[in-house]
């Protein structure tokens, strides 16, 4: 379920793009904040009951962007931030996103 979740927003945000630049365009062709090429790296194992709806707030909230998966594991990988976080700071993130009701696993891998 999860995993369908997590494609399910990546069609819809891939949608909403190309409806707001009037088509579709190459990854380089688009802005950096768009294109999560820098930022913090998190694996995150969604609960297999995760809904469409609770995946997407999760990534707003964390202001997270999907860079890959899923991967072995049924791991996604998410980006954060506009830099890289300091380790510190990086585990506090992930020690909350783990608290959170849809999340099974999180782990940083900055």
């Amino acid at each position: 379920m999860a995993a369908a979740a997590l494609a399910m927003a990546a069609a819809l945000t891939k949608a909403r793009l190309a409806q707001e630049s009037g088509g579709y365009q190459t990854a380089s062709a688009l802005p950096s904040a768009i294109v999560a090429s820098e930022g913090a790296t998190v694996a995150v194992r969604f609960k297999p009951q995760a809904s469409v709806a609770e995946v997407t707030k999760f990534l707003q909230v964390y202001a997270a962007t999907l860079s890959g998966g899923p991967l072995p594991g049924n791991l996604y990988r998410l980006r954060i931030g506009a830099a890289s976080l300091p380790q510190a700071e990086l585990a506090k993130v992930v020690a909350r996103m783990a608290q959170e009701e849809v999340v099974e696993l999180a782990v940083g891998v900055q």
